[in-house]
């Protein structure tokens, strides 16, 4: 046995030692007879508070004039009105109760009323009529319980059996509490290693098992102490209730624990109408919510299809309609939520908006920016693109930002709101449908005939992995320069994302047939002097008896 578990034990003991000199002294307290009936008030000026009492005990003070009455004389007339209640014997104190006036909180029985309990006299007292007129009309309801029930030598006998029996259980009560807390700690220390894991976020400990432990027995402990407390009040208030001398006691300790539990249990009443509201709101924004998914979900799997409405944009249509039915959602909830109308509510709705305006601005601008990219259909993802100088794949869209890949392997992120404001080329949408044309230069020389260069561009093309037979290639000659001839190849693709690789292995297949055929490539210009150097072609392309030609100089002379 653990030393706490000790110094637990040994509370008990001490703990009913204590009850029963509380209950010794009670029993010294009860009268021999009953109390002799007669009321009045304490003798003040006409200006100064004043006390209802009766038989010299002090009920309720006044502080203020009321209805030209003042403090002293309001006190008499409760007094005289208590006094007739008193010795009324149909007087039923369950009968007494509160009831709200433009003047304060009035304690009434049956239609008359006892006493006001005013807004001066709550100020002057420093709490509210309806407090002060609460613990009036308790001490009321136990002295009319006090006196209409006689002492009697039955009564105190029942009443001490009560408070002997109700002693005896809670002993056992606190016995057994104790020993359930400390099974329960020895069983949580059990299952530590064995259930009780850390919690962890990746590799980094949020909560440790023995936090845990240490939080679960804490649990309990607090638990015990509430249970303790709980039935050491509800014994008192049982003895307390149980004998005629002291049941408004009884009565003021109960009310006194009841009365937070009856403002709540009030309060909750009154918001239950806004409840019922806030969840009838909330279950037809669940069910909005859940048909707008069902149906773009159909929309974006293609079992749903709308006329000019494409299927990747069933996902950030389903978002954006999702938050619009949340904010409406929110705007329709938000009256019905208790405080809505209170400064502090207000206070804190104007500083989140002023945060948002000020904070907001190029956040609203890159999601605006975003929608219209998605809306205007410019490229999805995967697509091969151009945004400003740069090339390459979407591999992210979202509402912020759209990243590329590059064929160097490069991640680039690019804000929205900068897509928006640039040129963006792309080249997959026109691949897909076979139009994607991939050009190319070359310079020939003057010597050598176009339709031969037409021929070996356009037969290096149809030789090239990815490019399409039909349409067929063509050649345009861009322009007549100086020392050569600029031809411009034009040939079809639907795969633009091989782009890189296609033009290498056309840039390859045209040098190939160029050398084959003997013929210099002059891009993008040379400049040569035939004085012994050999030509520029490969010398496997070469004829075997190939020999450079001599630097020659005519001199004019014939023979």
């Amino acid at each position: 046995m653990t030393p706490k578990i000790k110094r637990r034990r040994s509370l008990v003991p001490v703990t009913m030692c204590v009850l029963a000199v509380l209950l010794f002294q009670l029993f010294a307290l009860l009268p021999v007879s009953a109390q002799q009936a007669g009321g009045g008030s304490e003798p003040v000026g006409d200006d100064s508070p004043a006390a209802a009492t009766w038989n010299g005990q002090q009920l309720f003070i006044y502080y203020a004039t009321l209805d030209s009455l003042t403090p002293s004389q309001r006190a008499a007339r409760t007094s005289r009105i208590i006094q007739s209640l008193v010795e009324d014997p149909d007087f039923e104190p369950g009968l007494v109760r509160l009831s709200e006036t433009p003047q304060g909180t009035a304690i009434m029985y049956r239609d008359m009323t006892i006493a006001t309990a005013s807004i001066d006299d709550a100020k002057s007292a420093q709490s509210s009529t309806r407090q002060l007129a609460a613990k009036f009309a308790a001490k009321l309801r136990g002295l009319f319980v006090e006196k209409k029930e006689e002492v009697t030598a039955q009564q105190v006998a029942i009443a001490s059996s009560i408070a002997i029996g109700g002693l005896f259980i809670l002993f056992l009560v606190i016995v057994l509490l104790f020993k359930t807390g400390s099974s329960t700690i020895t069983w949580i220390k059990s299952i530590k290693d064995r259930t009780l894991r850390d919690i962890k976020i990746q590799n980094a400990t949020l909560v440790s098992s023995d936090m845990l432990v240490n939080s679960l027995i804490s649990v309990v402990q607090l638990l015990q102490l509430v249970v303790f407390l709980a039935a050491v009040y509800t014994y008192l208030v049982v003895v307390l209730e149980s004998f005629p001398n002291t049941r408004s006691m009884g009565i003021t300790l109960k009310e006194m624990s009841m009365m937070p539990l009856i403002s709540a249990s009030e309060h909750l009443v009154d918001f239950l109408p806004n409840l019922f509201a806030i969840i009838i709101i909330g279950i037809i924004t669940y069910g909005a919510i859940a048909f707008c998914r069902f149906v773009f979900d159909a929309m974006e799997a293609g079992t749903i299809s709308i006329s000019g409405f494409e299927r990747e944009w069933s996902r950030p249509t389903y978002k954006l309609v999702r938050v619009l039915i949340i904010l409406f959602f929110l705007i329709l909830a938000l009256p019905y939520c208790p405080g809505w109308e209170s400064d502090s509510f207000k206070q804190v709705g104007l500083f989140f908006g002023l945060l948002f305006s000020l904070g907001s601005t190029s956040v609203v601008g890159h999601i605006m920016a975003g929608t219209v990219l998605t809306y205007t259909n410019a490229f999805k993802k995967g697509d091969r693109v151009m945004i400003g100088n740069c090339l390459g794949d979407v591999i992210e869209k979202s509402m912020f930002v759209t990243r590329l890949k590059t064929p160097k392997n490069e991640v680039i992120s690019i804000p929205n709101a900068e897509i928006l404001n640039s040129h963006v080329v792309n080249y997959s949408k026109m691949a897909q449908e076979g139009a994607l044309i991939l050009h190319t230069e070359v310079t020939i020389g003057y010597d050598v005939p176009w339709r031969k260069v037409n021929e070996l561009l356009i037969k290096a093309a149809g030789e090239t992995e990815h490019i399409l037979d039909q349409p067929e290639p063509f050649v345009l000659q861009r322009a007549l320069t100086d020392f050569s001839i600029t031809y411009e190849l034009n040939a079809f693709t639907n795969d633009a994302g091989l782009m890189p690789r296609t033009y290498s292995s056309l840039h390859e297949n045209i040098l190939d047939q160029f050398n084959q055929e003997g013929l210099e490539i002059m891009s993008p210009r040379i400049i040569s002097i035939r004085d012994g150097n050999a030509l520029t072609i490969p010398r496997e392309n070469l004829p075997e008896n190939y020999e450079p030609a001599s630097f020659r100089v005519d001199t004019g002379k014939k023979k």
